[in-house]
């Protein structure tokens, strides 16, 4: 049972939801409903960001997601949050949008659930052209996940794969996520099978501040740029990242600027680069992992 506890909402933006299921105040998640700029128009593109996991073991120094683990979701689990938000949104069919994405990327880490398959492929019964989203770490462990997604994902005509990689430097990105995680090299053979000609490239992600170097050579001498492509966002103003010395910006015209230093120095090496900030008034609405929830567990009623 899916019950929905709070909500916070900027209008033509996005809605962020917690909720509680199996009758447990203490197991909480989190989905997100997006219209994503610059169009803010539902019918044009529609982005459903949902939860693979109540918590998360993973423990990323920046994202507020519970650091206890209770578990894995179950498909029916994992549609009910879906089901919530179309149901709410009686004025606009999914299957009339331009572009619907089911986004699996808010709590947990979805290659840790074999569910997140299951659920991906019901899904497609119901929303036949819905694009598929997975946002992974790539942790050591998850090598079962996606053998079996390389078998599943040609069914879709679109398919989103992005991995969260954030630094070249092992060293820090052993310290932003601190668990044993697949190689870069396992990670860039995998985008090698996974891509298809003429289809979308797999994304990789860095989560990056003004401070932040990348090694160019490093992503070039690794990565295939044919079958790759490297997404710039900010870091997001989470109680995680202030609390572990992250360097966070607000103002959107310097977060801009260092971002766009990096794409022109990745596109000299060949690599098309995706800037993505969003709305800045996401941030308000604590739109970013975990963070309704942790306010929620720190009510000595909820606390673990």
């Amino acid at each position: 049972m899916l019950k929905v506890i709070s909500k916070l909402s900027i209008n033509k933006v996005a809605s962020t939801y917690i909720a509680y299921i199996r009758n447990s105040r203490k197991n909480l998640i989190e989905f997100v409903d997006s219209t994503p700029p610059p169009n803010y128009d539902r019918k044009k593109k529609w982005v459903i960001i949902i939860s693979s996991q109540i918590g998360c073991s993973l423990k990323c120094k920046f994202c507020d997601a519970p650091k206890h683990f209770l578990g894995n979701l179950t498909p029916e689990e994992l549609i009910s949050q879906v089901f919530y938000i179309v149901n709410n949104n009686h004025a606009v069919d999914p299957n009339k949008v331009d572009k619907f994405k089911i986004q699996f990327a808010r709590m947990g880490e979805p290659s840790l659930n074999m569910a997140t398959l299951e659920a991906m492929v019901k899904f497609k019964k119901f929303y036949p052209s819905y694009i598929p989203c997975i946002a992974t770490t790539a942790p050591l462990g998850s090598e079962k996940f996606f053998a079996h997604l390389l078998n599943i994902k040609d069914i879709f005509h679109d398919f989103q794969l992005q991995f969260s990689i954030n630094s070249t430097d092992p060293t820090i990105r052993d310290k932003i996520m601190p668990f044993k995680k697949l190689p870069l090299k396992w990670i860039a053979n995998y985008s090698e099978k996974f891509y298809r000609k003429g289809k979308r490239k797999v994304v990789l992600n860095f989560a990056i501040s003004d401070n932040t170097e990348l090694d160019y050579k490093l992503i070039r001498n690794t990565f295939n740029p044919d079958t790759t492509i490297i997404k710039l966002t900010p870091i997001n103003p989470t109680t995680s990242a202030l609390r572990n010395g992250f360097r966070i910006d607000n103002d959107y015209d310097k977060i801009h600027t260092y971002l766009r230093k990096h794409s022109i120095s990745l596109q000299r090496h060949g690599f098309q680069s995706i800037i993505s900030i969003g709305d800045m008034r996401e941030n308000t609405i604590l739109s970013n992992c975990g963070q309704i929830a942790n306010v929620l567990l720190s009510n000595s009623q909820l606390q673990m």
